[in-house]
């Protein structure tokens, strides 16, 4: 029995002391509700403080960004003011935009045209299209340099070291032209003088022409060339007169390569002087299966040949069969005979400049350097086409010695005649071909650039 009465005493404990982790349940139950209120409120007041900073944090952003925009307006290009374009830059991405001005200042070249078409239209005479190759590789090699000076702006193709092509037109043919060159930086002063003399860059010819034509083939498309300096792309703008529509065109430029200087000035030289349209008849019935063409220019008749030999067998012309050429040619100079065989391909757009040009001049030197120069006329304007071909290499020397030998020959033949009557008419005859040949070089000196 005692030991049944001190046992009850510990479930009494036990029920006395259970309510304890009940009491705080229920505190742990209450307490959440106002924890919760105390964590929203926490958590409302740094969103709401966020809302009243905004406006504070932009002034002080404005604040910060306005020095900053001031510290860098300076360094943005100044724009010139009554200026027809806003400033490029030479990467070309940035190009002119049209407005009612005139030129910008610092532009080393600018030239305006009212006819465009007249431009490409004497530019195409010197582009050589290859039949074989597609227009992307066509392209991607028609280039050409362009030569800037003071008085004319010329346009140079080459192939290796015996073919060129110039097509020029002075600077009375623009209705503006301005040229303004200065030496680069570090130039030596022979480079430098050259350097204000001309401007040299390389160009793709065939995007050049793609520009031109870019309204189509209309004589009422007016273009404006603008060219800033070393490293500039070659700006054009174009405007249809009446149209109302503009467009402008960057074409990115390289270094030009050396430019083929000939020599011009040989002891002998066979001259003929003559319309473009005799001319290109005479050419039109050549094999154009062979690979080469024979020129012949010799004091007798028949003065001028032609000759080819190819799949179809050898073909031969005459070009005067009379005994006097005065009736063929308007002028010639024909002293030894001259022989010498050059690369059909090269003669092609020779060929395709008689089509568009008036009259032409064709020279054969001793040394076997043949030159074209086509006079094409566009209304009140002239502008001279001009190709030199060096003859092929096998039969260079082999005709030069001859040709030499019979140089040598006729001035022996020459000294040895003692009579003096006929020595004063060979004298006077010399003395008018003299003349004539003046007056004829200085009439193609004038249209040279």
């Amino acid at each position: 029995m005692g030991s049944s009465s001190q046992s009850q005493p510990p479930p009494q404990q036990q029920q006395q002391q259970q309510p304890q982790p009940q009491q705080q349940q229920q505190q742990q139950q209450q307490q959440p509700p106002q924890q919760q209120q105390q964590q929203q409120q926490q958590q409302q007041q740094p969103q709401q403080q966020p809302q009243t900073q905004p406006p504070q944090q932009q002034q002080q952003q404005q604040q910060q960004q306005q020095p900053q925009q001031q510290q860098q307006q300076p360094q943005q290009p100044p724009q010139a003011s009554n200026s027809r374009f806003s400033p490029s830059t030479n990467d070309g991405n940035v190009g002119p935009t049209p407005s009612n001005t005139a030129t910008l200042d610092g532009i080393a070249f600018s030239a305006k045209s009212e006819n465009a078409f007249e431009i490409s239209q004497v530019l195409s005479a010197i582009y050589k299209v290859d039949p074989e190759k597609s227009k992307k590789k066509d392209i991607q090699n028609q280039f050409a340099i362009c030569k800037i000076a003071e008085n004319a702006l010329t346009f140079i193709v080459e192939e290796g070291k015996h073919f060129q092509g110039l097509a020029g037109f002075k600077n009375t043919f623009f209705k503006e032209y301005n040229f303004n060159a200065s030496p680069q930086q570090g130039a030596s002063t022979a480079d430098q003088q050259q350097q204000q003399q001309t401007l040299l860059f390389k160009i793709n010819l065939s995007m050049l022409l793609d520009c031109l034509t870019i309204f189509g083939n209309s004589s009422f498309t007016s273009v404006q060339f603008l060219y800033k300096g070393y490293g500039s792309p070659f700006i054009l703008l174009l405007e249809e007169i009446g149209g109302g529509v503009e467009t402008h065109c960057s074409i990115k430029t390289m270094d030009a390569d050396e430019i083929l200087e000939f020599d011009l000035l040989t002891p002998v030289s066979n001259k003929l002087f003559m319309e473009s349209e005799n001319l290109l008849e005479a050419f039109g019935e050549l094999d154009y299966t062979s690979n080469s063409l024979n020129i012949l220019l010799t004091p007798e008749a028949p003065f001028f040949r032609l000759s080819t030999n190819g799949q179809m067998g050898s073909f031969r012309m005459d070009y005067c069969k009379k005994k006097s050429a005065d009736d063929t040619f308007e002028y010639h100079d024909l002293q030894i005979p001259i022989e010498y065989s050059f690369p059909l391909s090269l003669i092609k757009p020779c060929i395709k400049a008689l089509s568009l040009s008036k009259k032409t001049r064709i020279s054969l030197t001793q040394g076997g350097l043949l030159s074209f120069h086509h006079i094409i006329t566009t209304g009140p304007q002239q502008h001279l086409v001009e190709f030199f071909i060096l003859a092929s290499s096998n039969n260079l020397d082999e005709n030069y010695y001859n040709q030499s030998n019979n140089l040598n020959n006729q001035n022996q033949s020459n000294n040895n005649n003692n009579n003096t009557d006929s020595n004063n008419n060979i004298n006077n005859n010399n003395n008018n071909n003299n003349n004539v040949n003046t007056s004829n070089d200085v009439r193609m000196e004038d249209m040279q650039y």
